[in-house]
């Protein structure tokens, strides 16, 4: 039974597939929290989530380290079973705490460079955490790029009130709006 239940701890504090950029994570596995730090003289994020289930048995907190682009390097469930999880990430050294819009702003501005687009898939994800409908809620959906934004339309049995949502996000995850049901 053990086995069965930390099985499923790490599925509820996995990535979403295509999950890799760092704004868009802070949206889609709501982040506890966030902090920067420098290692071998590069900034760094470490966000921290909420087990999404009550029955994860971690002795800490699942932690995701995304790199100075907000690309997703590394991750672990359980950071209190995993000391070489800390270790790869020289333990953290002077992490200082961070919110989302700073994180964002430094991505933007840094060097002069643009956080990197989110993907299709990373829209996706973003789009099904806005609706209510499970995992398997979803029958039917688009996913567009226009105007320099993310269009994603999400259909599921037509024979329920709020059958349709749309969202609209920006290239670096945010969302921007959303209609429909939830």
């Amino acid at each position: 039974a053990f086995i069965y239940y930390e099985t499923l701890g790490v599925k509820a504090v996995k990535p979403p597939p295509g999950l890799t950029n760092l704004i868009a994570f802070t949206e889609v596995m709501k982040t506890r929290e966030l902090h920067s730090f420098t290692l071998q003289g590069r900034i760094h994020f470490v966000a921290t989530v909420n087990p999404k289930d009550s029955i994860l048995t971690v002795s800490v907190t699942p932690a995701y380290v995304f790199d100075e682009n907000g690309f997703l390097m590394d991750w672990t469930c359980d950071t209190g079973d995993d000391p070489a999880f800390a270790e790869r990430w020289g333990r953290f050294h002077a992490k200082k705490k961070t919110s989302t819009a700073e994180a964002d702003a430094f991505l933007q501005s840094r060097s002069g460079k643009v956080s990197r687009t989110i993907t299709k898939e990373e829209a996706l994800a973003i789009a099904r955490q806005q609706v209510s409908w499970g995992k398997d809620g979803i029958k039917n959906f688009d996913v567009g790029f226009q105007n320099g934004k993310w269009n994603v339309f999400l259909e599921r049995d037509l024979n329920v009130v709020g059958a349709h949502a749309g969202v609209v996000i920006s290239t670096n995850g945010r969302v921007l709006e959303f209609h429909g049901g939830r």
